[in-house]
């Protein structure tokens, strides 16, 4: 979706937690338009409960952050996305935990030579994604809780697969993972132009 301004607009990340990978999402957009930078699903290749985990997992934090330097010119990050994880599972909410660590060091200051800034830092519940689904008129039958994983994915890729054009559809299903990528996506659109009046109560 091309953006057809030239004004300075707020740049975004959104990801998906995984056990050992992410879906990553980076975008900007003004009023109306929403434009996708950087869209990968990226591997940290340590298991959180390995010794070297956090060593590991701050070394690809910083790596991404580098690449996402170069994609703002230095601007801040206005929203970084994290969806929130459930108590049920230590696991991810270890990696979530560790990922706002990390990100936190990134307010408001320079990291190592990096300028790119982060204003804030927002989780946001998984059942967020039904306002984007309730905006494009979409009706999916969607149970709370683990009884809905696999439905919630499917119906990610769905409304993905609805928004994408061609040649980027294609690309999306060529990269694998293409739930993982959906989900970050359809979080970030969420957000964005359904939430954000509400987002003081998603903390």
């Amino acid at each position: 979706m091309p953006v057809s301004t030239t004004e300075k607009m707020p740049f975004g990340l959104s990801f998906d937690i995984g056990y050992r990978r992410f879906g990553t999402c980076f975008y900007e957009r003004n009023e109306q338009e929403f434009t996708i930078l950087y869209w990968s699903r990226k591997d940290f290749g340590v298991d959180p409960r390995h010794p070297d985990f956090d060593h590991c997992f701050a070394r690809f934090m910083f790596k991404l952050f580098l690449l996402l330097d170069t994609l703002t010119f230095g601007q801040d990050v206005t929203n970084v996305l994290i969806e929130r994880q459930v108590f049920r599972n230590p696991k991810a909410r270890l990696i979530q935990t560790k990922l706002m660590n990390v990100l936190n060091q990134f307010k408001d200051r320079e990291v190592r030579g990096i300028r790119t800034g982060i204003r804030k830092v927002t989780t946001v519940h998984a059942n967020s994604k039904r306002s984007w689904y309730k905006r494009q008129a979409l009706e999916f039958k969607i149970k709370r809780g683990r009884a809905g994983y696999d439905a919630r994915k499917k119906a990610a890729v769905t409304a993905t697969e609805m928004l994408l054009p061609g040649s980027s559809l294609a690309s999306w299903k060529k990269a694998g993972a293409v739930a993982d990528l959906a989900d970050c996506l359809v979080q970030a659109l969420a957000f964005e132009f359904c939430l954000k009046k509400n987002n003081k109560k998603m903390k």
